[in-house]
């Protein structure tokens, strides 16, 4: 991760940290945040350019397909012609007429679709007068022109031949036109698209830079900070184990940026406004997330000196819980369910929100890691005798017997555990956070068949 090592830690003293700390970490947020709306911003600018110039692209294949159309009716309405003439049979003289009349409609159509372009204008122009002069001749059975009445069948017939070949030169520059503009559109469109991945990944390496200042910025401080008040001992403790702990808490919501950021880069190229909306929000929201778990956890000794404030809020816990469930559901392996049950419509709680968050996330968090590749992972809250009951249960592994014993002293893992990545500090920091708000915390595990943790609380008073 790129961690400064010791001799490249110039000494600070705790004022300049305390000073230091809280600006640092407000900017880095910020910036944060105004890239995913810089991103946002953008994806939806060129996204809407996009959608423009995809539909000049689906017009110039309309205009050209409607000039198919038009030639393929003259072809129609000559062969039409011409067996009558051989055969005098009504049925081709029908057949002639209503072709004729449905030209006469596309010609209409197509003069419309052309009207924005004075080029294409003039040459539909010059055609409908070209078509119009052979219908109205073939109706006749003589040309309109008294002084044409005097040319010899042969002249005629020449007449009639130039006339067809220049409607069909009408038609075949109307379709190379478009041809044109075809080319020219689709390449300005392909460069709308690579401007479009441009600023999305530009964006997303700015973010993910900014995390990583912020990681290293914290950690620094954090360093100093335990150089400063805890003994040579914690001080060893905490140094091995802070990049564990900074990639099991912040895991969640970097995947949450990660995958919004694919999204927006998807919903931009379906322009698709509101889907790149939402996952712009989403994506401002783990920010604001990372950095709060950031200022909590990654400041252990808030808690061993008791420097975390409990901050009680009334707040809606099912709505809260159905956010948590919707963002660590991007977490689960492939076979996993996350179930949330609630007992109540809304339950009302005067807690720390915070805290609970953070408490509720670390549990799914483990339950995700441990329980195995088929579990069932269930999040329950309810109401009983004036108390609030949240509880996160598996049917994964279980945990043993003789680790229960040991199960939330700081940095303890279970033997059965095997080589998934962890410290052993989420259930004690669970564990004190719980205490924080006049909380209890218990558990219960069958090895095999399930493990269920649950925090009870009384809205903030001593249980």
């Amino acid at each position: 991760m790129g961690i400064p090592t010791k001799n490249k830690l110039s000494p600070v003293t705790p004022a300049e940290i305390k000073k230091a700390f809280p600006i640092m970490v407000y900017v880095g947020r910020v910036a944060a945040v105004l890239l995913v709306l810089v991103v946002g911003a953008s994806a939806l600018y060129y996204s809407d350019r996009q959608h423009k110039k995809e539909k000049w692209i689906e017009h110039a294949y309309s205009v050209y397909n409607k000039a198919d159309t038009v030639g393929n009716l003259l072809n129609e309405i000559s062969l039409s012609r011409s067996r009558y003439v051989t055969t005098k049979s009504i049925g081709f003289l029908k057949e002639y007429n209503t072709n004729s009349i449905y030209l006469q409609a596309q010609l209409k159509i197509l003069a419309d679709m052309v009207k924005d372009n004075r080029g294409q204008t003039k040459t539909v122009s010059k055609l409908s007068n070209d078509l119009n002069f052979l219908t109205e001749y073939w109706k006749s059975g003589q040309l309109l022109l008294k002084q044409q009445k005097e040319r010899s069948p042969a002249q005629i017939v020449l007449l009639e031949k130039a006339k067809m070949d220049m409607a069909i030169a009408d038609i075949n520059a109307i379709k190379q036109a478009e041809q044109k503009l075809l080319v020219i559109r689709e390449a300005e469109n392909n460069q709308l698209r690579e401007r479009t991945e441009i600023a999305i990944i530009s964006g997303t390496v700015m973010i993910l830079i900014i995390v990583y200042f912020l990681i290293w910025f914290i950690w620094r401080e954090f360093n100093n900070r335990v150089k400063t008040y805890q003994q040579e001992k914690e001080i060893s403790e905490l140094k091995t184990n802070f990049v564990s702990i900074a990639s099991h808490e912040f895991r969640t919501p970097l995947s949450s940026v990660i995958l919004s950021l694919s999204l927006i880069e998807k919903y931009a190229r379906n322009n698709d406004p509101d889907g790149v909306l939402k996952h712009s929000y989403k994506i401002k929201s783990s920010v604001n997330n990372l950095t709060a778990i950031l200022e909590d956890f990654l400041s252990l000794e808030k808690l061993n000196t008791g420097k975390v404030r409990v901050k009680n809020e009334h707040f809606d816990l099912k709505e809260l819980c159905e956010s948590i469930v919707e963002d660590m559901e991007l977490s689960l392996k492939p076979h996993q369910q996350l179930l949330y049950n609630p007992s109540e419509v809304s339950i009302i709680v005067d807690l720390d929100k915070h805290l609970v968050h953070n408490a509720i996330v670390n549990l799914i968090s483990n339950s995700i890691k441990y329980a195995g590749e088929q579990a069932t992972i269930s999040l329950e809250t309810r109401y009983a005798g004036e108390r609030i009951f949240i509880s996160v249960k598996d049917n994964g592994i279980g945990i043993a017997e003789e680790d229960q014993k040991n199960l939330f002293t700081a940095f303890y893992r279970v033997n059965n555990t095997g080589n998934i990545p962890g410290t052993g500090l989420g259930l004690n920091i669970v564990l004190r956070y719980v205490k924080l708000m006049n909380g209890k915390l218990s558990f219960f595990s069958v090895p095999g068949k399930e493990t269920r943790f649950e925090m009870i609380f009384s809205d903030g008073k001593p249980i």
